[in-house]
């Protein structure tokens, strides 16, 4: 018998959920989940991770192939560019508004 797995992986790196709210999340999607005959039940597994607190390894795409960064001192300014990235972001909201109206000027 195959497994058919479904993973939620945010966007956002530094947002993680209430228990409480992935516990709801998890009763909602065996509710919801297909074509089960009747006795069946749902295996619902939530993985919970920790932050990543650091990162190990930058990999740059070039002409050349890939090249992979590892330094300390490589890694924090690639971790103050991200920091600059998601602080400079749109929420998601504001986002889908923006684009949006974007394609409604083309």
């Amino acid at each position: 018998m195959s497994d058919d797995v479904l993973s939620v992986i945010p966007t956002d790196p530094y947002w993680r959920p209430e228990r409480a709210a992935a516990d709801r999340t998890a009763a909602l999607l065996a509710d919801l989940a297909p074509g089960l005959p009747e006795g069946v039940d749902v295996e619902i597994d939530v993985d919970w991770y920790g932050p990543v607190h650091q990162l190990d390894t930058v990999q740059l795409d070039t002409d050349h192939g890939a090249e992979l960064v590892d330094s300390p001192a490589q890694l924090e300014r690639y971790h103050l560019v991200l920091d600059r990235m998601h602080q400079a972001a749109l929420p998601p909201a504001k986002s889908r508004d923006f684009i949006a109206r974007l394609a409604q000027d083309l």
